[in-house]
């Protein structure tokens, strides 16, 4: 899929380039969207906000993945959409992608694999919010180091990974101090010993999130 958005920008298709600044907001929750955007390099955060209005990491996307798709259903955005680094975008109208994608023959192979890695993504994002601090903490270091489509979460700052885990960042310190002081993880969430981790990972333990 990326090749072939990089071959329509060469031949003048649909498609735009354009490149956003940390913190430029790419879709606001609930509004209509206006374009599909493809990121081609740097990170894009998917936010949902608590009930005081602070925004909360919910997913992190990283080159390949498209924001708007939803729109070809017919619904407004359904997260927020920032830009949490300096991020280049492929970019075109819903009508003018729609036509793409018909146009330009995408192979349907193509775009069910796209579909399942998306899949896979949330459906590794969410299960990082199970269980105790510590269990999350570890269930993220083990997903970040093996699942390749994760790897948006690599460089992501602490408090946006704590966002993710759905626990403040106070208490996902205290969680990674205690895996530190077990030997199980270093300070960067580096792995010391994966079947120590593997095992804590697969605690249940009372939510922590806000504590």
């Amino acid at each position: 899929m990326c090749a072939l958005i990089a071959r329509s920008i060469e031949l003048g298709g649909p498609f735009q380039t354009a490149t956003r600044p940390s913190g430029s907001v790419l879709s606001h929750h609930g509004s209509p969207i206006e374009y599909v955007q493809q990121v081609r390099s740097g990170r894009v955060k998917l936010c949902v906000a608590d009930a005081s209005g602070a925004e909360r990491a919910y997913a992190m996307r990283g080159p390949g993945s498209f924001i708007g798709l939803e729109a070809l259903l017919g619904l407004p955005a359904q997260l927020d959409a920032l830009a949490d680094v300096s991020t280049a975008l492929a970019i075109a109208k819903v009508d003018a992608f729609e036509r793409w994608l018909e146009e330009a023959n995408v192979p349907p192979l193509m775009l069910a694999k796209h579909l399942i890695a998306e899949q896979v993504r949330v459906t590794a994002e969410r299960v990082l919010s199970d269980g105790s601090s510590e269990a999350r903490a570890a269930r993220f270091a083990l997903e970040r180091k093996t699942n390749p489509y994760l790897s948006a979460w690599i460089a992501a700052p602490r408090h946006e990974v704590a966002g993710l885990l759905a626990m403040r960042p106070e208490t996902l310190s205290r969680a990674m101090r205690a895996l530190q002081d077990r030997g199980v993880l270093g300070p960067d969430f580096e792995i010391r010993d994966s079947d120590a981790l593997r095992r804590i990972a697969k605690e249940s333990g009372a939510s922590s999130g806000d504590s």
